[in-house]
């Protein structure tokens, strides 16, 4: 059963075990906050733990973590669903690659919220690690109560049956995205679903065994159905009478709905009259200890879970569908969940999820309020998602150009909303949203010029209608990118020579030295004429253990020099310093040589 003093994040799911490193993953989300998307590499790569706060406003881990994950971490979102940062920034261009947004194909959403990684061994005898999250939390920074289900397996011998459908949704992600997927990129994804359909799974608890179910991708639309219970637990935060009254069935006992309080208020009463009791979340309770309930406690609800017994079994479903007629009826969502599948004297029941050993702390009795003002803000929210599908309609494209103080910026096929009857403005979304530009019904909109590490395809809309509004992004198709703009994000983290050796550091292994202060701002060493202080790292040292053990760290150095040998500090000298060039030229002639070899 849940128990909210069980807490656990994002953060920490996705860091690799012990002796294991991150290989390759995808994951899917309906909604999309790129802030979110960027720091999560940083646990990927082990170059933060999950309490580590600083590393998340630190540039130089950042841009690596970025680097070493983008062209192996697939991201699959809803089109038109990215949030707009609240602090932009030039590295989020650098996101792009990994960025694949899709539409549902029966109408609805692209809705689940599903995390499939691979982590390699240190030592090659052992097997690789499989680790699937099925969630009901989106990729953002939202702090609502959201269920995480972890399943870790070994992917060995033959294929398990019950994998089939999880395996086949993540084999067919790349054909439902708005973007051709790289061939690199289209082969780990289908080594991912070969391993996926192989793993046998370590279940929680006393759990005896896991089925996923996956909706919304067959040819046709088709119903969830889920078989009446002699009890029944929902947990949704949206609701609607028909699919409600699906789950409990004409002779099922509605233990308990738990939901949010403007969606309780538009059921009927027939509906709400099927269950035993109705709950909402006490937004002042919070399970943790007195140090913990902060601004950043749990607010709100997320989550989502049926919970059933059927005589000496219980079954939870758990993952990205609520109780709606989109998910549950008509079939049009995109979704996925597991069901958990134990006995009822081991596992417990739905009472238990409700108890005061549960969610039974957090919540309060739902008090019927007068539903004509949640209806008017339903109108307002319904208009603006009809702007929003008009724009993702339109066809938009972006057209580069290089110009004077940089490169021009061009929304082109404009001329389609001429009918959209709404004020839009848009922005590249690396920049912030004060340079956001009216569109008109011409041909194309001049967005303006911008530096090459601002260039993106992430697109930021804002909508007027009628006294609402509302932002969001699109990737749009972008042509002529500059061909230096990663070159430009790197000068940009990379100041000054201190941040520059930070980073040499950082790629030659030595994470944990990008933690502390930079101590080689004085002159001295690779910042100088004079020879290496005390302060100064052992830099002749980490390359030559890189040469002998990791070639491949070279590599990584040979792309950074590359890219930055010609850039300038803030303070006009050159950023590479010429003693490490010396040096470095000296190992490049080796690599050459053991190549030949």
């Amino acid at each position: 059963m849940i128990q909210p003093k069980d807490r656990s994040t994002l953060t920490e799911a996705l860091i690799p075990p012990v002796a294991y490193t991150f290989d390759t993953g995808i994951a899917t989300t309906y909604s999309l906050d790129l802030g979110t998307l960027m720091a999560l590499p940083l646990q990927l790569a082990w170059l933060a733990t999950s309490e580590d706060v600083g590393a998340q406003s630190d540039p130089i881990r950042l841009l690596e973590g970025l680097r070493r994950t983008t062209k192996r971490l697939s991201v699959f979102s809803d089109r038109g669903r990215m949030h707009v940062p609240r602090l932009p920034h030039a590295l989020m261009g650098l996101m792009e690659e990994m960025i694949h947004e899709i539409t549902a194909r029966h109408g609805g959403a692209f809705h689940p919220k599903v995390w499939v990684l691979r982590f390699l061994p240190d030592d090659p005898r052992k097997d690789s690690c499989i680790r699937l999250l099925i969630l009901s939390r989106n990729l953002t920074d939202d702090r609502s109560w959201d269920l995480n289900l972890c399943l870790e397996g070994k992917p060995k011998g033959g294929i398990h049956k019950e994998n089939r459908e999880i395996a086949g949704f993540i084999r067919s992600l790349p054909g439902w995205s708005s973007k051709q997927l790289s061939e690199s990129r289209l082969q780990d994804i289908e080594s991912l679903a070969s391993d996926l359909h192989r793993c046998e799974w370590e279940l929680p608890g006393a759990f005896e065994e896991v089925v996923f179910h996956v909706l919304g991708v067959g040819p046709k639309p088709r119903s969830f159905p889920i078989a009446a219970a002699d009890e029944t637990v929902i947990i949704s935060p949206f609701l609607s009478d028909e699919a409600v009254q699906s789950v409990i069935g004409k002779n099922g006992a509605g233990l308990a709905l738990v939901s949010r309080a403007e969606e309780l208020a538009l059921l009927s009463d027939e509906t709400r009259s099927k269950f035993q009791r109705i709950d909402v979340l006490n937004d002042d309770a919070d399970s943790g200890s007195e140090e913990e309930i902060t601004s950043s406690a749990c607010r709100g609800l997320h989550a989502k879970a049926i919970v059933q017994r059927r005589g000496w079994w219980t079954s939870v479903f758990v993952g990205s569908a609520n109780c709606t007629n989109a998910a549950m009826i008509a079939g049009k969502n995109v979704e996925v969940l597991a069901e958990l599948i134990g006995r009822y004297s081991k596992v417990g029941g739905p009472e238990d999820w409700v108890s005061e050993k549960g969610m039974g702390p957090l919540l309060l009795p739902f008090s019927p309020t007068d539903a004509t003002e949640i209806l008017k803000q339903k109108k307002i929210e319904d208009d603006l998602e009809k702007c929003r599908q008009s724009l993702i309609r339109a066809g938009l494209t972006l057209d580069c150009d290089k110009a004077e103080g940089g490169y021009r910026l061009r929304l082109v096929g404009t001329e389609a909303l001429k009918d959209i009857g709404a004020d839009v403005w848009a922005w590249p979304l690396t920049v912030p949203a004060g340079r956001q530009i009216g569109l008109t019904a011409s041909p194309d909109c001049d967005l303006g010029v911008y530096a090459s590490q601002d260039v993106t395809s992430l697109t930021g809309f804002r909508v007027r209608f009628e006294g609402g509004e509302l932002s969001f992004g699109i990737e749009l198709p972008l042509a002529n990118p500059p061909l230096d703009r990663e070159a430009g994000v790197l000068a940009l983290i990379l100041r000054n020579r201190a941040a520059f050796l930070r980073y040499l550091t950082l790629l030659l292994g030595e994470a944990d030295d990008v933690t502390q202060p930079a101590k080689h701002e004085g002159g001295k060493g690779w910042f100088g004429t004079g020879g290496a202080g005390e302060d100064s790292p052992p830099l002749f040292e980490l390359l030559v253990k890189a040469f002998s053990r990791d070639p491949d760290k070279l590599n990584q150095v040979a792309s950074a020099v590359g890219q930055l040998e010609q850039a300038e500090a803030d303070s006009g000298e050159k950023l590479v310093p010429e003693e490490f060039l010396k040096i470095w030229r000296t190992f490049e002639a080796a690599r050459k040589l053991d190549v030949l070899r």
